[in-house]
């Protein structure tokens, strides 16, 4: 079932998606093709047929404007406005005179604010309200956590579709109990899945198409094609628009348009290329340093080592380093929660911690690093990594098994420098033969100070941090 959306017990429509910011951001890039027709009527048609259709588009731009109210979306409100700007701006920079522009514009502000005070729309603007609306609130927390994962791992991405995830784990204040599935703007969420190298990319290619549109703005149905692509472009800074395919229809075709522009203007292509490179490369160059202040504020340090699967984490007054891995972490959610680096990080809060490799729980023994670290720990189901010939510790844990241990008897392998960890209390089939192993194998049987398998940290702080140290 489709998820409704209300402001104040009014509906926001989203049209034919489930997410009205959806809907806003069609309508803000189609506006500026609204404003291609009319202006294409206003030049191409003569006598009683110029005014009919000119009232009928006017009718659907106002409709238009209608229907974005509707939405109550801030960000779709600002992308038309923006583009509403970009569009008539252009049209005076190639000889439309000044009164006609603030015209266009002042009758087009003036429609906007009329619908939204007739919708509602304006308490969701009010300061008050946006003071205390979470989704502004959780947004501006989201993106400085995102800027700060871009300045600790630029190049490494967390992987598509995991930003939400990696924030949540090792980013979000301990506290916070909103679960973001991404970072709910496009750029900064390319920058921490698919690295800044990628956002640089992108950025460098919109500078280029918005460096066609200026050279070729004497064209209506190019300024109508870069309002278009303007629209896209702020509606994303608000929203991850990018995944919703259907949305890319009016944008895409508004880049082809602008591509065909720009062929042929390919003798000036070079000197658009070098303005644009310069531009993009500050941009990048900002928000990476941005990103680096926001991190060094930040208590810990997480770089995915690959991707989402495997992470290093650090406290930020350690150093990472290349050699052996201080620790590895093998995670079972059941053992650790859904977000298992907010439990980590609760055991860690007030002590120093280095080079800890997390494996994630789907992670297979194939991607364990090559280096041997000092202390593994395997908790739930990846206690059968015990079985591993190739681990060479000093220290082993077994926390919280919920897999059965290996056949000791036919191999008589030793473990002397095995802990195997028990929850007090538990109502699973594998403690049993897990103490058979343990007295089988030499290794030692403690039980945690807690009841269940879930980590509890604020149980007995001390007794987990004695898990990832040696004796």
């Amino acid at each position: 079932m489709s998820p409704t959306y209300f402001f104040n017990g009014n509906l926001r429509w989203g049209l034919f998606w489930e997410n009205p910011n959806c809907a806003a951001a069609f309508l803000a890039c189609a506006l500026g093709w609204i404003w291609w027709l009319e202006f294409f009527v206003q030049g191409k048609v003569t006598g009683r047929a110029r005014t009919g259709i000119g009232i009928a588009l006017l009718l659907v731009e106002l409709t238009a404007w209608f229907l974005l109210a509707k939405t109550y979306s801030r960000g779709g409100l600002v992308a038309a406005v923006s583009t509403l700007l970009f569009f008539f701006v252009l049209h005076g920079s190639t000889g439309m005179g000044l009164t006609r522009i603030v015209r266009h514009i002042a009758f087009r502000l003036t429609a906007i604010t009329i619908l939204c005070l007739s919708a509602g729309f304006a308490g969701r603007m009010s300061p008050g309200y946006i003071a205390r609306d979470d989704s502004v609130l959780n947004r501006m927390e989201l993106w400085q956590g995102a800027l700060a994962m871009v300045g600790d791992s630029p190049f490494r991405g967390w992987g598509n579709g995991f930003s939400g995830m990696a924030y949540s784990n090792w980013y979000q204040p301990l506290d916070a109990t909103a679960r973001p599935t991404g970072m709910v703007n496009s750029y900064l969420e390319v920058a921490v899945e698919h690295g800044i190298h990628t956002l640089f990319i992108i950025i460098l290619c919109l500078f280029v198409l918005f460096s066609i549109v200026a050279g070729r703005r004497d064209k209506n149905w190019i300024k109508a094609a870069g309002a278009c692509l303007a629209a896209w472009c702020v509606s994303n800074i608000w929203s991850s628009q990018w995944k919703e395919c259907t949305l890319w229809i009016l944008p895409g075709i508004s880049i082809l348009c602008i591509l065909a522009a720009g062929w042929r203007m390919r003798e000036s292509m070079g000197k658009m290329a070098v303005i644009s490179l310069g531009g993009s490369l500050l941009v990048t160059a900002l928000l990476l340093g941005l990103g680096r202040v926001l991190a060094n504020k930040r208590a810990f340090r997480a770089v995915p080592l690959s991707q989402s699967d495997i992470v290093a984490v650090s406290t930020r007054s350690a150093r990472m380093q290349a050699g052996p891995p201080g620790c590895e972490l093998w995670i079972d959610g059941a053992v650790f929660g859904n977000y298992w680096g907010k439990t980590l990080r609760s055991i860690f809060r007030d002590a120093p911690v280095e080079n800890l490799i997390v494996y994630a729980p789907w992670t297979g023994r194939e991607k364990r690093m090559g280096d041997s670290p000092r202390i593994s720990i395997y908790s739930g189901f990846q206690a059968e990594l015990i079985g591993d010939k190739k681990i060479s510790v000093r220290k082993t844990v077994i926390l919280h098994p919920m897999s059965y241990p290996p056949d000791s008897g036919m191999e008589a392998i030793k473990y002397p420098s095995a802990t195997v960890c028990l929850p007090q209390i538990d109502a699973s089939s594998y403690g049993l033969p897990w103490r058979h192993w343990a007295t089988e194998t030499g290794a030692s049987l403690v039980y945690s100070p807690q009841g269940g398998v879930m980590v509890q940290p604020d149980a007995d702080p001390k007794y987990w941090l004695s898990l990832f140290y040696d004796e």
